[in-house]
């Protein structure tokens, strides 16, 4: 599959915003959380998440009847709002500090780094095997 560069960039933006989130509540403490710094970086990494597997369902599904396309893009976001509503409880429960409550977006968050950067060795090497022949 093809990925996007709209799916790259904001895989690594989603990452990298989820990732400066928690740097920030491991440094400042739990109460970070009520911080409107946390806050938009949340809402930033969320935003480039949504856009990032909104655009991996409209590549996979190319070729496809349009409607189908949007049916898949909305229902990878119900999965992944599923997914994190699901697993946050477990987590939290699991490990007893703000790791908890962070882990179910670090998951998403490599799932679909592991995605992208499938797609994008799978891209690379039918590329390679193309000049070769």
């Amino acid at each position: 599959m093809k990925i996007s560069p709209v799916t790259s960039v904001s895989t690594v933006a989603a990452t990298l915003f989820w990732t400066v989130k928690a740097v920030a509540i491991g440094a400042f403490g739990r109460d970070s959380y009520d911080d409107p710094v946390t806050s938009v970086l949340f809402v930033l990494g969320l935003l480039a998440f949504l856009i990032g597997v909104v655009s991996l369902a409209w590549t996979a599904l190319h070729g496809r009847h349009v409607g189908l396309r949007i049916l898949g893009a909305v229902g990878v976001v119900i999965l992944g709002a599923g997914s994190a509503a699901a697993t946050t409880p477990v987590f939290e429960s699991l490990v007893d500090s703000w790791v908890g409550a962070e882990l179910n977006l670090w998951i998403l968050a490599a799932a679909l780094i592991a995605i992208v950067l499938r797609g994008s060795v799978d891209r690379e090497a039918r590329n390679s095997d193309a000049g070769a022949a």
